[in-house]
């Protein structure tokens, strides 16, 4: 009896420690994802100049909201917020790519449908460097938070205003360019 007591109390301790462990780490946010590794158009594609910047946006907001999660700038749900709106922005505008080139490539391959498509791959590709822009200005908005810890508190507020500002805007062009792309499939 006292040897499987005492064994089982050696067993608990390790168990207690790593169930306390356990829900300590379940407190804290967790951290950004990583982008993915960007698989960015052909170098002569219409696409191909907003997608690198794109590519360049992305990581520069990766890495911004990891020193604001460190630095305690703004609260962890306005930044997971951030965090997903923008990859939500990210895949419309990837999708929009993927729509360009495909536009592109048939094009390429019949000239009669190329003469239709021309308007249609410009317009396209307007479109998108418009949504890296709004999404160059949501990573523009993130980097001016990151200034000195003697800033007033006034000034804070309205960077993390301004950041959810870009952040909103960032969503609402993304829904609409989401919105755009349903009523393109429904009446192709």
């Amino acid at each position: 009896m006292i040897a499987t007591g005492g064994g089982a109390a050696l067993l608990a301790v390790p168990t207690v420690f790593a169930i306390t462990r356990y829900k300590q780490l379940k407190s804290e946010p967790l951290p950004a994802r990583k982008p993915g590794k960007s698989i960015l158009p052909a170098r002569h594609s219409s696409a191909f100049t907003s997608m690198n910047r794109l590519a360049g946006a992305q990581r520069s907001l990766y890495e911004l909201t990891g020193v604001l999660l460190r630095s305690e700038s703004i609260a962890s749900e306005d930044i997971l917020e951030t965090t997903e709106v923008s990859y939500s922005a990210a895949a419309a505008l990837t999708d929009m790519a993927a729509d360009i080139v495909a536009m592109e490539r048939a094009a390429e391959s019949n000239t009669r449908a190329g003469a239709h498509l021309t308007s249609s791959i410009s317009g396209a590709a307007a479109e998108l460097e418009a949504g890296v822009d709004q999404y160059e200005e949501l990573v523009e908005a993130a980097a001016r938070l990151t200034s000195p810890a003697g800033m007033p508190s006034s000034a804070v507020a309205a960077r993390r205003a301004e950041l959810s500002s870009a952040t909103d805007r960032l969503q609402g062009w993304a829904f609409a360019l989401e919105e755009l792309a349903e009523i393109r499939r429904r009446h192709p």
